[in-house]
């Protein structure tokens, strides 16, 4: 349903440019209209609330940024990015620009290859500084390619644990090098830019939206990247339980990421890894409304 309501939320940012007598030009772009042909396909119930949402929505957000209605001309762009980007709908003019997404970003699992040769620059914008265990990894799945992974479950713990162990003491490591491995694994992962979250519950007649302001100081809800990793642990439930398979990596300003191994294919092989990351921590600054009508 993202992409329906992403078409209708450019719709209405363009309805309400229009009254205010803005002309806004936004390039046609196959994947805008694969997003209306989604809307269109929607009940007309529920294409009428998911206007009158989105009409809501806009009024609070421009609320917030009056510079969207502070110049003649302004470009929107409606453009399929990677779920990492988060950034599918963009406003700009020569003011500033905001982006947009309707995918919930908490909600979302990143996955990632550990034995993939970019995935340290993917993940942190850095090469590791010891790549002995991940050759080591790579090697012994080599002599076993082509096995079943239910065949060798006591193999399969041998090789998951070290990974996990070398992606913790990899981005220890990293930090010590370089000031922005925390910074670098929100932006890569999940925010690379600031961005409003908009959500929308049809059957509850509501939308949540969230403002993530990441890189922008002048705002009173400014809620920097993390600075620092402070710890990576192991995952321990409500009851105390420690889950030993999921990792949180906590940062400062409330940040925190987890992440979990395990297999993505049936037979091993180097690929058949796989790490899956969610964002499970965000500072409480982050501006958050929910709006009913």
């Amino acid at each position: 349903m993202a992409n329906s309501y992403e078409y209708a939320l450019a719709e209405a940012l363009i309805r309400r440019c229009r009254r205010e007598g803005i002309k806004v030009q936004m390039p046609e772009s196959a994947f805008a209209i694969r997003c209306g042909v989604d809307f269109e396909t929607m009940e007309e119930e529920n294409q009428d609330i998911c206007r009158r949402l989105m009409d809501a929505t806009v009024g609070e957000v421009i609320q917030r940024e009056p510079w969207m209605l502070q110049e003649e001309i302004a470009e929107m762009t409606l453009e399929s990015t990677p779920v990492m980007v988060n950034r599918d709908l963009v406003f700009r003019n020569s003011c500033s620009e905001i982006g947009f997404t309707c995918r919930p970003v908490a909600k979302q699992l990143i996955t990632l290859y550990p034995l993939h040769e970019e995935f340290w620059q993917r993940l942190t914008g850095y090469e590791v500084t010891d790549n002995t265990t991940g050759q080591m990894i790579t090697q012994r799945l080599e002599d076993m390619k082509g096995m079943d992974w239910t065949a060798i479950s006591p193999d399969k713990i041998a090789i998951l644990y070290p990974i996990k162990e070398w992606v913790a003491e990899e981005l220890n490591a990293l930090q010590k090098e370089h000031n922005n491995v925390a910074e670098n694994l929100v932006r890569n992962l999940f925010i690379a830019q600031s961005i409003y979250e908009v959500v929308p519950d049809l059957k509850d007649v509501s939308v949540s939206v969230e403002g993530y302001n990441t890189d922008r100081a002048d705002m009173l809800d400014y809620t920097p990247y993390p600075s620092e990793i402070l710890t990576i642990r192991n995952k321990r439930q409500k009851n105390g339980k420690i889950l030993y398979h999921i990792q949180e990596i906590v940062m400062d300003k409330g940040w925190m990421i987890s992440f979990r191994l395990g297999t993505c294919r049936p037979k091993v092989e180097k690929m058949g890894i796989s790490v899956v990351f969610q964002l499970t921590g965000m500072p409480y600054a982050i501006w958050r409304k929910l709006i009913r009508i």
